[in-house]
């Protein structure tokens, strides 16, 4: 099934679950993600059909938008990224893993959604800006090709000034992936 999310970040934590209230008030969406992130900011992502997404981010801009650092849309997202958001992933048994680190959340999904569309990856781990210091990362993993498309892919969506750092590891060591509890079969 295809579903739309509405990525919105505050710098307010009040405002962000008035805005959260508003959304769900004005559309048939289901929400996400509604939590405070560091530093002392509010992540919202909520999901629907394309009318309704749309729907509930004019009812979160109509007011206190002077707190509003982004809002996004993503008409199609991966369903992987719903189920990471939910701490359901798969787990890798891959040769290569990759890892992009943005500096704003909704940049950090947006490249995800790429990386996912674009190379034959798998998601194994979603950070969205708690215990990061406001940052977003993301880890995929398949063959070394898969892993090198879809982070270049990432890479070109990406503003600039959003990508903190990215890196591809060819062939991690065992007990990493345990560390980081990316590995199935152990």
């Amino acid at each position: 099934m295809s579903r739309a999310v509405a990525i919105v970040e505050l710098r307010s934590i009040a405002s962000g679950i008035s805005v959260v209230d508003k959304m769900l008030k004005a559309a048939d969406v289901e929400p996400l993600y509604c939590k405070p992130i560091c530093p002392g900011k509010f992540f919202v992502i909520v999901c629907g059909d394309v009318g309704s997404v749309n729907a509930a981010l004019e009812a979160a801009l109509k007011e206190n938008n002077k707190y509003i650092i982004s809002t996004k849309i993503l008409p199609n997202i991966h369903e992987d990224i719903i189920n990471a958001i939910k701490n359901k992933y798969l787990r890798s048994t891959s040769l290569a893993i990759g890892i992009v680190e943005t500096i704003s959340v909704a940049e950090g999904i947006v490249a995800l959604d790429t990386s996912l569309k674009n190379g034959e990856v798998t998601l194994v781990k979603l950070s969205l800006g708690f215990t990061t210091g406001g940052k977003c990362y993301y880890i995929v993993s398949g063959q070394l090709s898969g892993v090198k498309e879809a982070i270049e892919c990432a890479l070109k969506v990406i503003k600039k000034d959003k990508l903190l750092c990215y890196e591809i590891i060819p062939s991690p060591d065992t007990e990493l992936l345990k560390v980081l509890n990316i590995i199935s079969g152990i």
